[in-house]
């Protein structure tokens, strides 16, 4: 791709390039030499960078692309280029949870593990059979794919059982079929003794594949035509991969040296009494998180006044607020900020399942009741903390504790960790549900 796009979480999209075909969105062709922004619509959370095209994925679960579209990359059922974002047709209720562009063709994977495919399909990249173009989405993969990738003419999927399927160019042995002839469905390669994927990306003549036990394989040639070993050494010194990237030539792997159970029991150790290391969260390629999910305990205040507040603030389209800071008064909409936000009784089981001692003897014991909120607040600028949503249910709703509230973080959201359908995209302990008595309750992971 001659373009740049750069874009942190909830903040515009920059872009930058050559620009012949309309690929950064802003409706013409001309080269930009200086950042500017592009008109995204709203609640986009990724975007992928092809060839001459850019394809951009929303919160909702919906595609938008622009660009070139010479072989049908745009997914509109034409090859006419479009110099601004139109939406990609894909079946009514579809939500897309993750897309890969190649350099001219697009894998989308769904909710429920479909995999979704259109573009150039000269070398059954697309994985539909025929090699003709593909200028709509077609379902290549009816169910269980967890991940894409997709590259110069081949793509990957692993499945939820650890299954590697590839298609499409294999003329370098990259597909890892055992052939060099080209793939034109998904395959399964040859993992042999066992051994399950985690992982895949694909370059222009290789593919490097992540096993669920930490090692990494390779498939295709390197940069002078030489075949890849099929497990790449790595020094012990290293740590465990955690993440892989390949490039058109070459490949990366982000190491951790200590696995994230290690670093909490640490943390744990080092911590005086009564502090408690709620999780300690891996980050991953896909670069900040998204959201943080937050519980508030709120002595003094009943549930079922709690509910309706939080029934009167959701129903706000804004809800002003301001902190004083170091620099000055920040304000903020916290309204914008809450993606989701349920009332817990804490007699619940929910309530006091994994929570630290500490917040569970303050939220079950307090005599004038004691509501617990749990929210899913975005990470945007300015940020928004919990105290600036509890300043806004006072405000807006009336909403005073009888005395300072308990607030954890329970855990981050990364991008992806989308909400597929209406009661997902909490972490699966934080899920809502109607609670028998009227009033959002929840339920634990089972």
């Amino acid at each position: 791709m001659t373009e740049t796009l750069v874009r942190a979480p909830h903040s515009p999209m920059l872009v930058w390039g050559y620009n012949n075909s309309g690929g950064l969105g802003l409706g013409h062709v001309a080269r930009v030499y200086r950042p500017a922004q592009s008109a995204l619509p709203a609640g986009v959370t990724a975007v992928q960078g092809g060839g001459e095209f850019t394809v951009a994925r929303t919160s909702a679960g919906e595609l938008y692309a622009c660009g070139g579209n010479r072989y049908g990359e745009l997914g509109d059922g034409g090859t006419q280029t479009r110099l601004t974002w139109e939406p990609v047709r894909l079946l009514a209720g579809t939500f897309v949870a993750d897309v890969q562009a190649g350099i001219d063709h697009v894998l989308a994977l769904t909710a429920r593990g479909e995999v979704y495919a259109w573009g150039r399909n000269h070398r059954g990249q697309v994985g539909s059979g025929p090699t003709e173009h593909q200028l709509t989405p077609a379902r290549v993969i009816e169910s269980g794919a967890a991940s894409l990738a997709a590259g110069r003419g081949t793509s990957a999927a692993v499945t939820t059982d650890g299954q590697l399927l590839t298609w499409g160019r294999s003329g370098s042995g990259q597909t890892g079929l055992g052939a060099t002839s080209d793939a034109t469905t998904p395959t399964a390669s040859l993992l042999t003794g066992g051994v399950k994927a985690a992982a895949v990306d694909v370059g222009y003549q290789h593919t490097v594949v992540l096993t669920t036990t930490g090692e990494l394989l390779a498939f295709g040639v390197g940069p002078l035509g030489r075949p890849l070993p099929l497990r790449v050494p790595l020094d012990q010194d290293w740590g465990q991969v955690r993440a892989i990237r390949a490039g058109s030539s070459f490949t990366l792997a982000l190491t951790s040296p200590e696995a994230a159970p290690q670093v909490r029991e640490r943390l744990d150790a080092a911590l005086p009494d009564g502090i408690d290391v709620v999780d300690v969260t891996e980050a991953g390629l896909d670069g900040s998180p998204e959201a943080s999910v937050w519980q508030v305990a709120l002595p003094g205040v009943q549930a079922d006044v709690a509910a309706r507040a939080v029934a009167g603030f959701l129903a706000l389209t804004e809800a002003p607020v301001e902190r004083l800071t170091d620099k000055g008064v920040r304000r903020m909409d916290a309204r914008s900020a809450v993606r989701e936000m349920v009332v817990l009784d804490p007699s619940d089981e929910l309530a006091a399942a994994d929570d630290a001692q500490a917040f569970r003897r303050v939220a079950v014991t307090n005599k004038d009741g004691c509501a617990i909120l749990r929210m899913v607040v975005l990470h945007m600028a300015p940020a928004v903390r919990p105290e600036d949503v509890l300043s806004a249910l006072s405000a807006e709703q009336g909403l005073v504790p009888s005395s300072p509230p308990l607030t954890i973080r329970l855990a981050q959201l990364w991008p992806g960790q989308g909400r597929p359908e209406a009661e997902e995209g909490w972490p699966e302990a934080c899920q809502p549900e109607q609670g028998s008595r009227g009033l959002l309750t929840g339920k634990t992971a089972s």
